[in-house]
């Protein structure tokens, strides 16, 4: 492992600083020890290693064990037995620390898994293993009997678990969140919030129960505050009404006053320790559930915003691809019936084309986000659906700084177009609004990750991430940009869209050099081209009966007159007067229907020509506007007809044409 001199004294410092909080942390624990001098009901350093190794990385363990061996040696106990603490503490923070990776733990603790996590991975497992080796070394070295010793080591046991959950929560999810502002807006609520703690504090430890039953339930009035601190500040602020109402707790305890004070001192510890963690386990979980909630709801919100903007979407392109498809085609046609020599025309009629061609790919841009996000089984082009987000994000990005692609061909992936273009057009926007505005460059790539995967990057040289935030960008409801200014929901949907579709979205950033966001996604086989078949003798062109039903009058009788030079057309509005002219013995090489109409659809038509004229159902050529239903889809998917995209080229149509008659 290369040393880093340049970041030495900054480790060293960091190090220092936990040493300082570990021992400051162990004079007050060991203040109020009990069954013997090193059992404390509620050991604050756990709370502090635990944080300090998942926070920094192993290379904080050393300092952990200085801060548990002098804060042993404080307490009066000799060199041996302090070195085995010190080692316990320390096996204790690296345990947990590695449990909690292991098990993806988020900081922010929003989510019932982190809390179970801490609680079972620092709480159960590591205090544990940290308890055994206390008491095994007092024990060996004759620091404690026999026994005392199965008392000592529940003491010690149950005081390291609050620890875990007591003091890392409020490192862990609290200081973080007031320090991005979580509570801006809400100070006159969070100051009700800490006097009314007080004041229940002192209703419940304002006297001694000296000589006298204790009244257990008094304590249960914390409840009701821990319950607001929870539903109303989220995990940050159940981690600072636990902590608060802890401390209080316990010192109230350890100078007589309140209800857990016992005739027996192990009872009351007992008892004491019971109760501070159901209360921090009540509110932590409650805050989490919450949190969980508030985000279900907050992305159900979202989806149904994209849900809607797909059904504008796909209803606006089918709006716009039938007036759309006559105005190509009449431009064809009036290009052909344009004398030639006039120049100045045909510049014309080709800037009128360019433009049409332009608002054709707008709407099959508009298209890929309102298809059905459902499916994730059809290949996608990852090519293609970063063309697309360009195209639509672009305007925004080049207000901000400068675009450019870099596009590997990667292999296919499986997945829903509309889902993965969700996420490129999220990840262009982060990346624009991250750059400075003296300007800045986005660069988006793709192709093959060396495992084979299909690979998407997006980087930009904006700000950068600081390395603290890395593990919480992906979090809901966090978010770095101002108040009012992003719902901190759309890397959280991005890396479940990614998740969904079997990748892996990572981000690699540092402040000042950028931000670079890589999508890895399983590939599918890429399709085996096909060898070009040896060109045939071009067979003599025969005058052709075709029909086009659709019912649009403008957009089929563009058709007709496109087609009527070289063959004969009839054109109908309606799928009744359809059934009429083909069930009645009306004959035509190639037929054209609009798969969407009032009345009969071109899906009633093929149904009712399939039982009845089977071979003209399987030849039918259908139209389609791109506003697919569900049912329009399995249909489509079913039959396995030719389906034509509106707006339809003019040489697209004629070409099936051709080829219907060969």
């Amino acid at each position: 492992m290369r040393l880093d001199l340049a970041g030495l004294p900054i480790q060293l410092l960091r190090g220092l600083f936990v040493t300082l909080l570990y021992v400051l942390g162990a004079r007050l624990g060991l203040a109020i020890a009990a069954v013997t001098e090193q059992a404390s009901p509620v050991w604050i350093p756990t709370g502090v290693a635990i944080w300090a190794t998942f926070r920094f990385g192993p290379r904080i363990l050393p300092f952990v064990f200085l801060g548990g061996l002098i804060g042993s040696l404080s307490s009066g106990s000799p060199l041996p037995p302090s070195l085995f603490i010190g080692a316990g503490n320390t096996l204790e923070a690296w345990l947990a620390a590695t449990l909690l990776r292991r098990h993806e733990f988020r900081e922010n603790l929003a989510r019932v898994r982190d809390v179970l996590v801490l609680w079972l991975a620092g709480g159960v497992a590591a205090a544990g293993a940290s308890a055994l080796i206390g008491v095994g070394s007092l024990l060996a070295f004759e620091r404690t009997t026999l026994a005392l010793a199965p008392k000592a080591l529940w003491v010690w046991w149950l005081g390291d678990a609050m620890g875990a959950l007591v003091v890392a929560p409020f490192l862990f999810a609290f200081l973080p969140a007031a320090r991005a502002g979580h509570f801006r807006g809400k100070g006159k609520e969070l100051l009700s919030l800490t006097l009314t703690l007080v004041a229940v504090c002192l209703v419940v430890f304002g006297r001694a129960f000296a000589g006298e039953e204790p009244v257990f339930s008094q304590g249960f009035l914390l409840f009701p505050v821990a319950v607001w601190a929870a539903l109303r500040f989220g995990p940050p602020g159940a981690a600072f009404a636990t902590c608060a109402m802890s401390t209080l707790t316990v010192l109230a305890t350890a100078i007589g006053r309140g209800p857990f004070v016992a005739q027996v001192a192990l009872e009351g510890v007992v008892v004491l320790q019971l109760f501070v963690a159901v209360l921090a386990l009540t509110a932590l979980l409650l805050a989490a559930v919450s949190t969980q909630r508030q985000v279900a709801e907050q992305q159900l919100v979202a989806s149904e915003r994209l849900v809607s903007v797909g059904i504008l979407a796909a209803g606006v392109g089918h709006e716009i691809n039938n007036p759309l498809t006559f105005v190509i085609s009449n431009l064809e046609l009036l290009e052909r019936e344009l004398p030639r020599g006039n120049e100045r025309a045909r510049e014309m009629l080709r800037d009128a084309q360019f433009g049409a061609d332009r608002v054709r790919g707008i709407v099959g841009d508009l298209r890929v986000f309102g298809r059905d996000n459902a499916t994730l089984d059809e290949a996608v082009s990852l090519d293609a659906v970063v063309g697309s987000a360009i195209r639509l994000a672009g305007r925004e990005v080049a207000s901000r700084g400068r675009l450019t692609s870099d596009l590997g061909d990667p292999p296919p992936v499986a997945g829903s177009q509309a889902q993965l273009g969700q996420v490129v057009l999220n990840l262009l926007l982060n990346a624009a609004q991250a750059l400075p505005e003296t300007g800045g460059s986005i660069r988006i790539s793709t192709g093959t990750a060396p495992d084979g995967r299909a690979l998407l990057e997006v980087e930009d040289d904006g700000c950068g991430i600081p390395k603290e935030l890395h593990a919480r960008i992906f979090a809901p409801f966090f978010t770095t940009k101002p108040v009012g200014q992003g719902t901190g929901l759309g890397l959280s949907i991005c890396q479940k869209i990614v998740a969904d579709h079997r990748g892996e979205l990572s981000v690699r950033s540092e402040p000042g050099k950028g931000t670079t966001f890589r999508v890895l996604l399983p590939a599918l086989p890429r399709p085996t081209p096909q060898e070009a078949a040896p060109p045939a003798d071009a067979p003599t062109q025969r005058r052709g009966r075709v029909l086009i039903v659709d019912d649009e009058v403008r957009l089929a009788q563009s058709m007709r007159l496109l087609l009527e030079p070289e063959h004969e057309v009839k054109v109908l509005h309606s799928g009744e007067e359809a059934l009429d002219a083909l069930l009645g013995g009306e004959g035509y090489d190639v037929v054209f229907c609009d798969l969407h109409m009032p009345g009969l659809s071109g899906m009633d038509v093929h149904r009712r020509l399939q039982a009845e004229a089977p071979q003209i159902a399987s030849s039918l050529i259908f139209f389609s506007g791109g506003a697919y239903t569900d049912e329009a889809r399995s249909f489509v998917q079913a039959v396995g007809n030719t389906v034509l995209e509106k707006p339809v080229r003019p040489g697209r149509l004629l070409e099936m044409v051709q080829r219907a008659l060969r």
